[in-house]
Parts: C-alpha cells; structure tokens; sequence
C-alpha cells in the first residue's frame, strides 16, 4: 500500500467519525456527499477507498437514515481501518 492510499484510508475514516458524532447527521451527510464526490475525482488512479460509494452512501444518509445506508458505512469503515 503507498502513502498515499494509507492517507486516503485515514481521511475516510475521519470522514465516517465526523458523520457518527454530528448533532445533525443529514445535514454533515450532505457536506460529507460533496466531500467524497470531489475525493472520487482527485483519487481516479488507483483508490483504496471507493469514494463514489462512499459519496453514494452520504447522499442515501442525506435523504434518510436507512439501515442499508448505515450498514454500507459501517463496512465501508471497517475497510479503512483495515487498510490503515
């Protein structure tokens, strides 16, 4: 793994706390969206974090708080942390 895919894994991570600790999670999962939407742009190369699912993800979180949605971010944490 390069620096730079270990980097990716942590920035997600961060990411994830962010959205578990706000008091507002649907709007953080808004701001969270548009984050990850640009990090799926600048990381096309080889990304060990699959940013569009993870913008995907805050975008379905935005709209409502599913279950699905919540279980696709807790697996899309569990392999940051595995990458980290």
């Amino acid at each position: 793994m390069t620096a730079s895919q270990e980097q990716q894994a942590i920035i997600a991570r961060e990411l994830i706390d962010m959205y578990r600790t706000a008091p507002n999670k649907r709007e953080m999962a808004e701001s969270l969206d548009v984050i990850c939407f640009a990090m799926a742009r600048l990381c096309e190369g080889a990304p060990v974090i699959d940013w569009d699912t993870l913008a995907t993800t805050f975008d379905g979180l935005a709209q409502t708080d599913s279950s699905l949605a919540l279980a696709d971010l807790e697996e899309l944490y569990r392999r940051a942390i595995q990458a980290i």
